[in-house]
Parts: C-alpha cells; sequence; structure tokens
C-alpha cells in the first residue's frame, strides 16, 4: 500500500467519508489537477461513484468505480451525463506560468466551463461546488483576515486578471443560476492550496520548493519570503467539500485553517522534511518579487469551523505528506 492509498484509507476512517459519499454520483471536473484529483481517489475508494472529466487520461489508478471522460469542459465533456446527485467542478488553469502564456484560455476556461456545469446541474438537479479562489478578494482594504462578504480591490487591466476576474465572474454565475433557475451552489473560496499530487506543469511555489529540496538539497530564496499566507494541505480541501456539498449548506464558504506561515516558514518546512539547506540570494534580501500582486491571503475560518471543521494537518504534517506522495509518484 502507497503512502497515499494509506492516508486517503485513515482519512475515510476518521470522518466518516463513506456516509457521506455512498452509492452517490460525483461528476468531478479537473481530475487530473491537484484538488480534482484527492476528491476523486477519496470518493471513490469510500465508495461514490465518480464521473471524472479530465484532458490528461485516467488520472487516479488502482480504483474501478471511476468513470473517465477525456475531453474540455468547455466544449463537450459534460454532455454525455444523464445523472448526478453531486458536481465538483474544478477544472481551472491555476499557475502563474499559464496566466502569462494563455491569459485567454484561462478566462474560456473558468467561464465556459462553469457555464456548462451549471447547466448540467440544471439538467440533473445536482447540487455543485465551484472550486474558487482566495484571490477573488484581491488587495485586502481591511487590515484583517478576510470574511467572505468582504470585498477587496481588483485591477482589472492587470495581467494576473485574468484568473481573479474570471473566478469572480463564475462566482456570480453560481449566484444567479441559484436565483433564476433554481439550482444550488456553493463557492468554496480556497486558500493557497498544496499537495504532493502537483503535474510537472505545476509552477506554484510549493512544487518548486520540493522539486528544488530534492534535487539540489537546497532552496534558494529570491524574494524576502515574508509575506504571510492561509495555506491548506489539499487532503483538508478535500475533505471539506465533500462535507460541504453533502451538506444543507449554499453560499460562498472560505476553505481554511487558523494557520498563516511566511513563503518563508513555508520553504523551511520543505528543508525540515528533507535535509535541504534554505539559503537566501543576498540582491532578494528585501525583495517580493514572485509575490502575487495583492495582499489579501489570510482567510477567515469561522463559518466553516460552525461546521465542526478543523483541518487535519499543519503545515509540517501537510509538507510530510506533500514530500512523501511527490516521491512515489516520480
Amino acid at each position: 500500500m502507497t503512502f497515499l492509498q494509506n492516508e486517503i484509507r485513515e482519512i475515510i476512517k476518521n470522518y466518516n467519508i463513506s456516509e457521506d459519499v455512498k452509492n452517490k454520483i460525483f461528476v468531478v471536473s479537473g481530475a487530473s489537477g491537484l484538488i480534482g484529483n484527492y476528491v476523486s481517489a477519496l470518493i471513490a475508494n469510500a465508495g461514490g461513484k465518480v464521473i471524472a472529466i479530465s484532458r490528461s487520461g485516467n488520472v487516479i489508478k488502482g480504483v474501478s468505480n471511476i468513470r473517465y471522460i477525456h475531453g474540455s469542459v468547455c466544449e463537450s465533456a459534460y454532455d454525455s451525463i444523464t445523472e448526478a446527485d453531486y458536481i465538483i467542478h474544478a477544472a481551472s488553469p491555476a499557475t502563474p506560468k499559464i496566466f502569462d502564456e494563455d491569459p485567454v484560455g484561462v478566462i474560456r476556461t473558468n467561464i465556459a466551463g462553469t457555464f456548462k456545469a451549471l447547466d448540467l446541474a440544471r439538467r440533473t438537479g445536482a447540487k455543485l461546488l465551484l472550486t474558487s479562489s482566495s484571490e477573488i478578494y484581491g488587495e485586502n482594504i481591511y487590515n484583517r483576515a478576510l470574511k467572505e462578504e468582504d470585498s477587496g480591490l481588483v485591477d482589472s487591466v492587470a495581467p494576473r486578471a485574468c484568473y481573479t476576474e474570471s473566478k469572480r465572474l463564475a462566482e456570480n454565475l453560481c449566484v444567479n443560476y441559484d436565483r433564476q433557475f433554481g439550482t444550488k451552489s456553493i463557492i468554496a473560496r480556497i486558500a493557497f492550496c498544496y499537495g504532493g499530487n502537483f503535474t510537472a506543469a505545476d509552477n506554484r511555489v510549493v512544487p518548486q520548493f520540493i522539486r528544488m529540496a530534492l534535487k539540489d538539497k537546497k532552496i534558494i530564496m529570491k524574494s524576502s519570503g515574508a509575506m504571510r499566507r492561509s495555506y491548506i494541505y489539499v487532503a483538508d480541501v478535500a475533505i471539506a467539500i465533500i462535507k460541504l456539498i453533502t451538506s444543507e449548506f449554499t453560499g460562498a464558504i472560505n476553505i481554511c485553517g487558523d494557520e498563516v506561515v511566511s513563503i518563508r516558514e513555508l520553504a523551511q518546512a520543505v528543508c525540515d522534511c528533507t535535509g535541504a539547506v534554505l539559503e537566501t540570494d543576498s540582491q532578494y534580501q528585501n525583495s517580493l518579487q514572485g509575490a502575487a500582486p495583492f495582499s489579501g491571503g489570510v482567510l477567515d475560518c469561522e463559518k466553516l469551523k460552525s461546521f465542526g471543521f478543523t483541518p487535519a494537518f499543519n503545515i509540517q504534517s501537510g509538507i510530510n505528506s506533500a514530500v512523501k506522495i511527490y516521491r512515489e509518484n516520480k
């Protein structure tokens, strides 16, 4: 049994996941991505039926009750589905490199893909959960952790706004489909999520740190690493998604915990797990180069706590799992 399989087995047992998902049909888009991949594996191993939509082929090994649909969520991937209980719409480009190289593709996936997912929800009566992002809050103007009713500042013509603004519109689509057509949606605003099942193209900070630590035995920081954010391990995101979508809740909710760490502390956690050394290039000692262009990365988790949810992983245990799972998958 792999480390990931054992981790999933423990989660199913400790969180009674089987009671939530058994014999239910879950459509999961973005099944090759970080969140979609993990949540699909968790549901399928707990006895749920998964229709996994991916452009990358079969992405979850050793599980029989998964039906794969290979295709784009912007086109016909949803069209052959005739029944579903729940839809987890997790298909979305989320790496800075893609924001630079294909901003129009980012917008198209987030908007056209959400239209398609909501049309499926309307057609089948399934409840939908949209994986949104803490980035929709933009610049934090409140000087505190961001709550679901808050609105930050977003520069709509900035290059990175292809992601931020299309996610905000995707949220608005969910709200208005619910109002106009009677669908039921959850908008999950997820903190900075990390895990070991990331793709080769993922150039976000945790994958970069893990690759550097394992390959070079050191992480060289090219900024001060002072920016602080809410981070959450992908297993905790998957647990929260399942618990929320199978509840009566609808509306917007932050998916995060109390733990807030700096990028430097995150890098140190990777070093502690791998034996790597953390260094800072002197010319970047006080630089914020490479950081997201907003300071809205700290989320309030009180609404999520009201459901009795507390993350199972802290930053050190989450990074430890991510490193072990990445090593298994190499």
